[in-house]
């Protein structure tokens, strides 16, 4: 072994010169007694793996050489080594861990640094630098000696030059877009942009842009997160009551630091959606309550700020909350006599939530709102189908009343007269209907007195006395 050119010997592909690396790519060391321990530590990982003396003192010499140490009273040779490339953070959480000596990485802990390991919890860690982006998802490990090594889980990247990504005894060379991950110990590749190349078992396959390997399975997960934090980038944190999504992504557990393409992002958690745009440098805070709180909220605001209660009830977007403020910001609508949105929005909620606890007061209100635009017969239409829809429901009665009178008013009285029939037979219900019965009956004398004997002190009784007065 020659100490010719001692850095062949750390680029060369062996045990030795991967243990070297490790050590020289410490940061560089000053003072004699550091150089000691460097060497000591040197010494007793060779001899665990029972490298000969004659090898250990050519190491020494490569290391002392690195190192900047006098050998044989010689200057201080200047050995180029490849340093750990520094990686920022873009995205960071309490539960993402990354170790670089005793450092450990959480949401307040924002910066550059570079890595030896780094390991998820139930939120995605997703980092940046020398033109690489490296994503790893929830319940993930890596990592890093002379290339990137996956231990459990998924790894994403992105990188203009080739990166080399190791999982068990498979190796992957990306260069584009792709994520491997490893299950059960079943690796698996998946290219997004770009190519890569799998070496395994002696074979070497190359993956196109859109495949996975093996052929046939199905795609690792990774592609949304990487388009997420595409330059140009703007900053986000997140708080929330649960685990955060953005633009439909899951990226786990709150409180979460973030850098995300610029632009427009709809943020979600436990039902609640509020969106926010992000500019390049700014700093915005988005904070997501629970759906009851947003909706106690909007019905606070209701009487004094509608257009901020609006917005809230829009906020809840999931779950059974969302069926709800749906109904209510309908409600609101109408009550501010914008109709035409009112009816936009029965009509999502019906679609949304077609089989929904607030599914017969949808489509009631709704029949209320299109008499309120004018559209009578798409009313009456209306009606008909809560009445198909509903024949169980306590409202039922109150419906055929409502339909009764619409047809009364539309000059068909012989159709009227089964639905007020039918609203008759309920006491609540009974006087209305036969007040409208005798004005089908054009408020002859007989209709008149018939009312009177069955309604006294009925709600339309003086009005029934006048017309029978000479």
């Amino acid at each position: 072994m020659s100490l010719v050119n001692p850095p062949r010997l750390r680029d060369g592909d062996t045990a030795l010169g991967r243990q070297l690396n490790d050590f020289v790519a410490q940061a560089p060391v000053e003072t004699p007694a550091a150089r000691r321990a460097v060497f000591e530590g040197v010494q007793a990982r060779l001899a665990r793996s029972g490298v000969s003396r004659l090898v250990l003192v050519s190491a020494f010499a490569v290391v002392a050489l690195a190192l900047g140490v006098m050998v044989r009273a010689r200057a201080p040779v200047p050995v180029p080594v490849a340093a750990a490339p520094k990686m920022s953070v873009l995205l960071a959480s309490a539960s993402a861990k990354l170790f670089d000596g005793a450092t450990e990485l959480n949401a307040a802990a924002w910066g550059t640094r570079a890595f030896s390991s780094l390991a998820t919890g139930d939120t995605a860690l997703v980092m940046t630098g020398s033109g690489t982006t490296l994503a790893v998802l929830p319940d993930s490990r890596v990592t890093r000696a002379e290339v990137l090594r996956l231990e459990v889980g998924t790894l994403a990247a992105r990188t203009s030059e080739p990166l080399v990504m190791q999982v068990g005894e498979t190796e992957v060379r990306l260069r584009g877009a792709g994520a491997v991950s490893v299950e059960q110990g079943m690796t698996r590749v998946s290219v997004f942009e770009g190519t890569a190349e799998v070496l395994q078992s002696g074979q070497r396959v190359s993956v196109a842009a859109g495949s996975s390997w093996p052929s046939g399975q199905r795609v690792v997960a990774g592609a949304p997160l990487l388009a997420l934090v595409r330059p140009p980038l703007g900053r986000v944190d997140v708080v929330a009551s649960g685990p955060v999504s953005v633009d439909g992504v899951l990226l786990g557990a709150p409180p979460l630091s973030m850098s995300l393409a610029t632009g427009l992002h709809v943020f979600a958690a436990l039902g609640v959606e509020q969106q926010a745009v992000l500019e390049e440098g700014a700093v915005v805070k988005v904070a997501l309550r629970s759906a009851q709180a947003v909706l106690d909220d909007a019905r606070a605001l209701a009487a004094t700020n509608p257009a901020r209660a609006l917005e809230l009830y829009d906020q809840v977007r999931h779950g059974f909350n969302a069926e709800v403020a749906a109904y209510e910001r309908a409600v609101l609508q109408h009550r501010l006599m914008d109709d035409v949105a009112a009816l936009a929005s029965l009509d999502s909620a019906r679609e949304r939530f077609p089989n929904g606890v607030l599914a017969m007061e949808t489509s009631l209100t709704r029949a209320e709102v299109l008499l309120s635009l004018g559209r009578r017969d798409d009313a009456l239409a209306a009606l008909s189908t809560f009445l198909e829809t509903f024949p169980q429901s306590e409202r039922v009665p109150e419906v055929h009343l409502l339909r009764g009178d619409l047809l009364r008013e539309a000059g068909r009285c012989r159709e009227a007269m089964n639905d007020l029939s039918a609203a008759k037979r309920e006491a609540r219900w009974a006087d209305e209907a036969s007040w409208s019965m005798a004005a089908c009956a054009q408020g002859s004398r007989q209709a008149l007195e018939r009312y009177l004997e069955a309604f006294p002190s009925g709600a339309h009784a003086a009005e029934a006395r006048r017309a029978l007065s000479p």
